[in-house]
């Protein structure tokens, strides 16, 4: 097929346009992009491949969206998707040898037009009589009676369908129906037509389906939103308003439209009537005390006075248009029609310029069905009623192809899944049931949210109604993820106890129940994400959910552009390694991280604060997908081992000392030597040298930027540990970043501004002092050591610390050690003498610890003697981490007879960033600061983080902040 094809046309054929190390997804993604039209030869075997099934899935949407042709070919009577099963295809039998049919058919495809009713195919006349000629009840017309080949074409193509309803208002009259017809075929095809008079509406409740939003809005059954009060206070609560009125605005004067016709027994006609005055031009959307204003989607106020039982004599209406529309549609003596249609055109594009995408006729696009009308172009009838406004507004047309799937189950009673979306959606994997409750209870999100897009493309809009406005988590998979939780979250979970040889009985053990109930519910909380990715089948529908993050963000358009092409590389990634280690709950968090990261660099520190902006993003976005996916597989790692720590007698199982570690015999071998001339130049006169530690992986920060160059506030957090240092010094201090995890990262950042000691292994804190205390080792004067993650540390409290060690000896045998009642993660114990003796890292080893007892700050003085060195080398890594915590050489010190010394810090200022958490509560300064005010702004000023105006409550927003465990940006703030 391919060599004979190729004679008359340009064919992409995946063995001669895919070479060794192309991106097959790339190539394929090209060929698709660049063809026009598709052969899809469907057999057994493809329908078999998942690969094959997401390129069939994007050439159905290009089809779709883009009018490219698609020729189908069924060998061996293989099963057809039921998206495609209507249209024309061709049966072909591998037995054959003859090919000519295919060929043949390829070419008619290539040269043939979407066919459609138009003028020289449609008795409209003979339509239109039918349409006159009905008297009461419904009535449905068969249409193809209408065309003069007297069959339905065969289909060659999937087209957009929804429903057009010509309304009730002067338009059931000949010369209307002429002219609306006349547009409407030029470019739709009229599938069915059935016409209803008002009583057929009032008993089928045809009207409050067909506007289910609106209708309930006005009921009171959708209440107005904190937001929608915001915005109703916002132009009425005024002086004027209460001139006007004689009362003051109050929430208690707003009122749904039918409620108050009930309560008030007030006619439809005249609630309208009353209504239909804030129509007047300068009354209408005007924004003021007195005007008839739009605050939202379906949602409509208006001030109307009255004899009201209670006073005052005005209440705000909410909808009011709702009970005279509803009286136009149910009146005796009204018809309307209503027409399945389907286009080849863009939904969007069809609905603004055929029949005008404004209620308001007079807001609609001129040559529009709706504007033509208020110009006398299209005539009405004056008996039933020539007036244009909002509600006679001549047509109504299916808002996007969502509403249009739920108007065909309205008007024509056809299932959800006999329409072309409901079918794609079913091939999803949606239920019929789920589709339902979204269109019956997600109407409003979902029709807004694809109504106020720019392309309302099949693809967009399955997203939407996936993932659109707690879509997601309320109604379409939430019955999948809860039965997916209740039925596999117990055994993922046990996989883990299983990996962390997990098998203490709580009951026996309370003391550490807590502890496993934290590492539970934030490992649930995990799980769960990877069952969200897993259930919807589709990364591309978990990409959208993960890209509401940007939402709101003034480059949105560009942040999640760039997102959709990282997460596709995450696919490309797992895809080429044969998601042999690669869990769903990894993917998910590879996801967010991604996400996570985009959004950090987008900030202007980033910007204005790096010494090679562009080399720094583009190494960031560039290599983000696989660093994505190694950090969270770090945090998969790192559930492992806080289960493990819960274990008796918990150890790594290999435990050897620092300088039994085979890696530390090659540094001293091949590297030590290089090192020590390295920075034997830059020892200088200073009588203090820092090592700030910035060789963390941030993965307890969901990111994959070093920690060390993660922004709190306006500068980097190691920028406010070398500030601190330098005040506490008086600048005398020479100082250096211990830089491991990408490293070339901080260069980017700092250039030659700061001096960096580089050591890639990554066996804990305590190896890489170490490495950097040989590499120093002919300066043997008075070292600090201090944690990047302790930014607020205070000078003061560091010169009292390092005058302890000063003044401890004459030996250089005291090591001195910052000290805290804040809730840090090392706990200082002390011997019978209150002498400091250990610190025990509380992460690893909860069963040794206890509240009362003094918590290590981060923070060490003490002289860089061989004594003090040989001390380092013999701390072990006994933990289930395998680590070396520097914090253990206090131990070692302890039992050679060292004086080990502690100054106190506040709580206030050993706040520590370990986690996303920690970040948030120092970005906010909310421990501090008692003004919402303040925090609000230090989030949007130097995250662009969005917190709720109307919820002003601080311990609410900083008990969120407390519970939170992911991401920095996936926090959701307290509504």
């Amino acid at each position: 097929m391919f060599n004979h094809l190729k004679k008359d046309h340009t064919v992409w054929y995946d063995t001669e346009r895919i070479w060794l190390g192309d991106s097959i997804v790339s190539q394929i993604s090209e060929g698709i992009d660049q063809s026009d039209c598709f052969v899809l030869l469907i057999s057994e075997d493809y329908n078999q491949s998942a690969f094959c099934q997401r390129e069939q899935n994007v050439i159905i949407y290009r089809h779709i969206n883009r009018r490219k042709r698609l020729l189908i070919v069924k060998i061996n009577n293989a099963k057809i998707s039921n998206i495609i099963e209507d249209l024309r295809y061709i049966e072909y039998s591998s037995n054959s040898r003859n090919m000519q049919p295919i060929y043949d058919e390829i070419n008619r495809v290539c040269e043939a037009t979407v066919t459609r009713i138009d003028e020289p195919d449609f008795d409209r006349d003979k339509l239109i009589d039918d349409i006159l000629q009905f008297k009461s009840g419904c009535m449905e017309l068969e249409t193809y009676t209408y065309s003069t080949s007297g069959t339905i074409k065969d289909k060659d193509f999937i087209l957009n369908e929804g429903v057009i309803i010509i309304k009730p208002g002067g338009t059931f009259f000949r010369p209307c129906l002429e002219e609306i017809f006349k547009r409407i075929v030029k470019k739709c095809i009229i599938n069915r037509v059935i016409v209803f008079d008002g009583r057929a509406i009032k008993r089928m409740e045809l009207f409050d389906k067909q506007y289910n939003t609106p209708v309930r809005i006005a009921i009171g059954d959708i209440e107005l939103s904190g937001k929608d009060y915001d915005e109703i206070n916002r132009i009425y609560n005024t002086v004027e308003f209460e001139k006007e009125y004689g009362a003051a605005y109050s929430n208690s004067l707003v009122v749904p439209a039918l409620k108050l016709c009930e309560e008030e027994n007030i006619e439809l006609d005249e609630l309208t009537r009353l209504w239909d005055e804030g129509r007047q031009p300068n009354k209408f959307w005007n924004g003021k005390h007195d005007g008839l204003n739009k605050i939202g989607y379906q949602k409509s106020v208006y001030p109307i006075k009255g004899r009201y039982t209670n006073q005052p004599d005005v209440r705000i209406v909410v909808n009011g248009y709702v009970p005279g529309l509803k009286k136009l549609f149910i009146d005796n003596e009204s018809r309307v029609i209503a027409l399945h249609i389907s286009t080849n055109e863009k939904w969007n594009e069809l609905r603004l310029n055929l029949i005008g995408h404004k209620s308001d006729p007079n807001s609609c696009k001129d040559g529009t069905i709706r504007k033509d009308a208020t110009r006398g172009l299209i005539p009405l009838d004056d008996i039933q009623g020539n007036v244009v406004n909002g509600q006679r507004n001549i047509c109504h047309m299916s808002g996007c192809l969502f509403d249009g799937m739920r108007e065909l189950t309205v008007w024509f009673d056809m299932e959800s899944t006999d329409t072309v979306l409901g079918k794609i959606l079913k091939n999803k994997g949606i239920i019929p049931e789920s589709i339902k409750i979204a269109m019956e209870k997600s109407l409003p999100d979902i029709s807004w949210s694809i109504t106020k897009s720019n392309n309302g493309e099949i693809d967009d809009i399955i997203f939407h109604v996936i993932d659109e406005a707690d879509v997601l988590n309320n109604f379409i998979v939430e019955k999948e993820i809860q039965s997916a939780l209740f039925q596999e979250i117990d055994t993922i979970v046990q996989n883990y106890l299983n990996d962390a040889k997990l098998q203490i009985d709580m009951k026996e053990n309370p003391d550490l129940l807590e502890k496993y109930t934290i590492i539970e519910k934030r490992l649930k909380a995990f799980i769960t994400e990877g069952l969200y990715y897993k259930i919807l089948k589709n990364e591309r529908y978990f990409a959208r959910r993960v890209a509401k993050v940007f939402e709101d963000d003034n480059n949105e358009e560009i942040l999640t552009s760039l997102f959709y092409e990282v997460a596709n590389e995450i696919e490309k990634i797992i895809q080429r390694d044969g998601n042999t280690n690669v869990s769903s709950e990894i993917v998910a968090e590879a996801y967010k991280i991604a996400a996570n990261d985009i959004k950090f660099i987008s900030n202007n520190i980033y910007k204005s604060n790096v010494y090679s902006p562009m080399l720094f993003y583009s190494k960031i976005i560039t290599e983000l997908p696989e660093q994505a996916i190694k950090c969270a597989q770090r945090v998969k790692y790192n559930f492992v081992k806080e289960l493990s720590s819960i274990n008796l007698n918990v150890s790594s199982g290999n435990a050897t000392c620092i300088r039994d570690r085979k890696e530390w015999k090659t540094f001293v071998e091949n590297d030590l030597q290089y090192l020590v001339k390295q920075y034997q130049n830059t020892i200088s006169e200073s009588p203090i040298t820092t090592l700030i530690l910035c060789g963390g992986r941030s993965t307890r920060m969901n990111s994959t930027i070093p920690k060390h160059i993660l922004p709190l506030g306006e500068k980097f957090l190691f920028d406010w540990v070398s500030d601190m240092i330098l005040e506490a010094t008086n600048k005398s201090s020479m100082i250096y970043a211990t830089t491991g995890f990408r490293a070339e990262l901080s260069d980017l950042v700092y250039g030659n501004k700061i001096r960096s000691i580089k050591n890639e292994l990554a066996f804990g804190p305590g190896f890489r002092v170490a490495t950097c205390l040989e590499a120093l080792k002919h300066n043997d004067g008075l070292f600090i050591v201090v944690y990047t993650d302790m930014p607020y540390l205070s000078p003061t409290a560091v010169r009292n610390l390092i005058e302890h060690v000063k003044s401890g000896n004459t030996s250089k045998k005291t090591f001195g050690m910052m000290t805290s009642h804040a809730d840090l993660g090392g706990y200082v114990r002390r011997n019978a003498q209150n002498k400091i003796e250990r610190v025990i890292q509380g992460r690893i080893a909860p069963r040794n610890i206890s509240d009362e007892m003094r918590r290590d700050v981060g923070l060490y003085v003490f002289y860089n003697t061989q004594e003090f060195r040989d001390a380092l080398l013999d701390v072990s890594n006994p933990n289930v981490r395998g680590e070396y915590y520097f914090a253990d050489v206090v131990h070692e010190l302890y039992k050679k007879g060292w004086n080990i010394v502690d100054v106190e810090e506040t709580k206030a200022n050993s706040r520590c960033v370990n986690t996303s958490s920690d970040l948030l509560l120092l970005a906010s300064d909310i421990d501090v600061s008692f003004n919402f005010d303040i925090i609000r702004d230090n989030f949007k000023k130097n995250y662009k983080m969005s917190i709720p105006e109307h919820n002003r409550d601080r311990n609410t927003l900083r008990n969120a902040i407390m519970r939170y465990n992911g991401p920095f940006y996936f926090i959701k703030f307290p509504e």
